[in-house]
Parts: C-alpha cells; sequence; structure tokens
C-alpha cells in the first residue's frame, strides 16, 4: 500500500497561519491510515467560523489530529489551537501531542528613561490576565482543563513543552524544577509519529529544525542565534523564537518557520539545502525570505499565508514588496502561491502580466476559497527530483473562472 502526502494552507481571512500535514496510507485509493498534525490555528475566532470546516473537509472520516504545534504565542497562530483544546468534540486524537515554545521569556528589568527619552518603558510580562502573555495564558489554561477535567481527558500536557529563557545554558537535557526541558530539547525531534519510528522507511517525517533561536546549522550541529541585543519582549523577538519544521517525503522537502526571521532562517539554509515548497514565514514579511535564503534552499514553489489585509497596505506591511521581488527574481523561478487578500489585484498589475508566474488568491465568501495544498504521492516522492502538485482556488480575473479548483503540475525532469 502506497503512501501519499498532503499539506494544506488554510485561507484566513485574519492575517494568520494554519497548516494541516496528512500522511496517508492508501488502499484502492481510500485512506485506511492517517497521520495528521496541524500547525497553528489563526485567531481564536477562526476556529468556529473556519477551521472546523477546514478540517473537516481535509481530515479523512474519523481521523483525528495527532498533534498540534504552536510555532509562538502571537493571537494568530495559537489562538485556533486554544479554541480546539476547549472544544471537547475537536478531532484530537486521545494523548495528543503539544509541542511549542515552553513558557514565555520573562520581562527583562524596565530601563530608566530621561524626561528627554522618547523611548517606551519597558511593560513586564505577566503569566496571568490578558496582557502581553494573555494568548500564551488562554492556551496553558485550555491545556490545563482538558487533562484535568473528568469528562475531558482527550489530550495530555506533552514532555516537550521547552524552557524559553534568553541565552544558551549549554545543552543539557535536565528538566526545570517547573517540568520544562531546555530550549535546545526539542531540536532533531521527529514528531509527526511521536515517540515511535515511522511504520516504514517510506512514510514521511516531520523535524523540528528550529526553536527559541536555536537552529540546526550543516552537518546537524546546533547553533543559537537571538540576534543582535534584540529587546525580549519585543515581537522582533518573539519571531525569532518560532519553531520550524522540514517534512520529508523520501525525496521530497518542503520548509515551515511560523515567523521566523531571516537571521535565524540564514543559519538553516546550510541544514535545509534545496528545499521542492517553501512556506515564506512570517506571511511574506521583508525581515525574512532573504536573497541568500531563496539561493540556497532553491524552491520550485513558493507559498505566501496571508489574510484579508486592505487594498492601501504600506510596502513594509507583510507580504511585503521586498519578498515578493526578492521571489520573483530567485534563480529558482519559484511559482508564487498568496491565501488569501484584495491587495491581490494591484500584485497582479505588477507581476502576473509580464511573467505569469504569480498565482494570487482573492477569498469569497465560501470559507474553503482560497486554500493551497500541496500532494506528494509515494511514486513522485521517489524521483530523484520529487514530483509533486499544487491545488488553489482560482482568482476572478475572469468572471467564468471564479469558483475553479487548479492544479499545477510540478513534474520530475528525470524521464
Amino acid at each position: 500500500m502506497p503512501w501519499m502526502l498532503s499539506v494544506h494552507h488554510n485561507a484566513l481571512k485574519s492575517n494568520g497561519d494554519c497548516t494541516l500535514i496528512l500522511a496517508i496510507k492508501e488502499e484502492n485509493g481510500a485512506a485506511v491510515f492517517v497521520r495528521a498534525i496541524l500547525i497553528d490555528g489563526g485567531f481564536q475566532v477562526d476556529y468556529e467560523e473556519n477551521i472546523r470546516f477546514f478540517l473537516n473537509q481535509y481530515l479523512p472520516g474519523g481521523y483525528p489530529l495527532n498533534a498540534l504545534v504552536v510555532t509562538h504565542y502571537d493571537k494568530d497562530h495559537v489562538g485556533g489551537i486554544t479554541a480546539i483544546l476547549k472544544d471537547r468534540n475537536a478531532r484530537l486524537a486521545n494523548g495528543a501531542r503539544l509541542y511549542d515554545q515552553g513558557k514565555p521569556n520573562p520581562a527583562q528589568a524596565p530601563e530608566p528613561i530621561d524626561s528627554g527619552s522618547k523611548r517606551k518603558r519597558q511593560v513586564p510580562i505577566t503569566f496571568s490576565g490578558s496582557g502581553e502573555n494573555g494568548p500564551y495564558n488562554s492556551y496553558k489554561e485550555a491545556i490545563e482543563k482538558r487533562n484535568t477535567s473528568q469528562d475531558w481527558n482527550h489530550v495530555n500536557r506533552v514532555s516537550q513543552m521547552v524552557l524559553s529563557l534568553n541565552s544558551p545554558e549549554g545543552f543539557s537535557s535536565a528538566l526545570t524544577e517547573e517540568g520544562y526541558f531546555p530550549a535546545p530539547h526539542l531540536i532533531g525531534q521527529e514528531i509527526l509519529w511521536g515517540d515511535g519510528a515511522p511504520p516504514d522507511p517510506l512514510a514521511p517525517t516531520v523535524e523540528i529544525v528550529a526553536a527559541n533561536a536555536y537552529v540546526k546549522v550543516a552537518g546537524g550541529a546546533i547553533s543559537y542565534e537571538p540576534g543582535d541585543s534584540i529587546n525580549l519582549q519585543s515581537d522582533e523577538a518573539k519571531n525569532r523564537r518560532s519553531l520550524g519544521l522540514l517534512l520529508r517525503f523520501r525525496n521530497f522537502k518542503y520548509f515551515i518557520g511560523g515567523d521566523m526571521e531571516s537571521s535565524q532562517e540564514d543559519k538553516l539554509a546550510g541544514f535545509l539545502g534545496n528545499v521542492d515548497v517553501l512556506r515564506t514565514s512570517h506571511h511574506g514579511s521583508d525581515k525574512s525570505t532573504s536573497k541568500d535564503f531563496l539561493n540556497d534552499l532553491s524552491p520550485a514553489a513558493a507559498i505566501i499565508s496571508c489574510g484579508w489585509g486592505t487594498k492601501n497596505k504600506k510596502p513594509d506591511e507583510p507580504p511585503s514588496d521586498q519578498t515578493i521581488f526578492r521571489l520573483v527574481d530567485a534563480p529558482s523561478k519559484p511559482l508564487i502561491f498568496f491565501t488569501n487578500g484584495p491587495w491581490a489585484g494591484q500584485i497582479d498589475k505588477v507581476f502576473v502580466e509580464p511573467n505569469d508566474r504569480i498565482k494570487f488568491r482573492v477569498s469569497s465568501d465560501e470559507r474553503n476559497h482560497g486554500d493551497v495544498s500541496v500532494y506528494v504521492h509515494e511514486e513522485g516522492a521517489m524521483k530523484p527530483k520529487a514530483e509533486f502538485e499544487i491545488e488553489f482556488f482560482q482568482g476572478k480575473k475572469e468572471e467564468e473562472e471564479a469558483g475553479k479548483d487548479v492544479m499545477v503540475d510540478f513534474p520530475s525532469t528525470t524521464p
């Protein structure tokens, strides 16, 4: 019985992330075994409005989610995961695993501010209430309630939660007093199959290759790359701690890195090597997806997970015009896919007419419009240059094209 891999990127109206990875064992064209991971979940409101439908659409009937990944604690990533944990009817396997950054960083001591200074005073992060760490608190409370309520024992809080406390403390595997592993603990872990090994060498795998500014580099070593004295409370710091995951299926490779920034990505590139599909980090932000990173990865396709946004967006707002330019100019000439956004028509006028390589999406009122799905069959994955397909919703350039699903083939160059 052959394996089939699919990766589904949800077209959230919010500017968030939600990605479903499925490893499917097929018999006579039907799923007889499924392993499923959900990476991020948009805002909490996205679950009821969109993600519940998304999961029912793509998860084969009766199969649950085996693992949930929170790349970092921004509301547009962790919120939907929290909503799933709060839903007693959510499609979760009993004992489903959670992978996240662990406890957020404590606040730095507030800096003294001169009367003439325009710098904002640092606000200490708390671990209760609805302040800066409100999304994390809600997520943590949802885990605890699901684990302790007598009739909610569907998911366990897992040991893979890591300690996220600024500078490296060596690579000890010792648990802290709170029961967290140190930050590098997750690097190199395969999470699609949990504690067990894949059922056969042909099965897909998902490896964590970056966490809390630790990244896997060429040769498999672990490097710590915090950045240049960044404020531990800043969005920049939180983004740099995003989890990064490498999906492999024989000769097919796919990378997804939450809101990771170039300081981590560029170091990681030596380990990743060439990939077939890149989910661009941070919704196409200019702080990610550098020219060097694209040169090293040489993707055939790039998928930008971006929300409804605004037609009057500034050039530095994700997806950044500069990121689009870098993708268009990349030597591998990747096809570019957007999951959402009414500003897509502007990008169409600039880029599509001269080279027809950007496949823009325009979401409609129907919740599944804008999803971008990658399909890899075992036969294609085994070719020296992997063969795969990408399915997307056809944007409304022409009225008769509206509502049409389109499949783009990425054939192997090997006969």
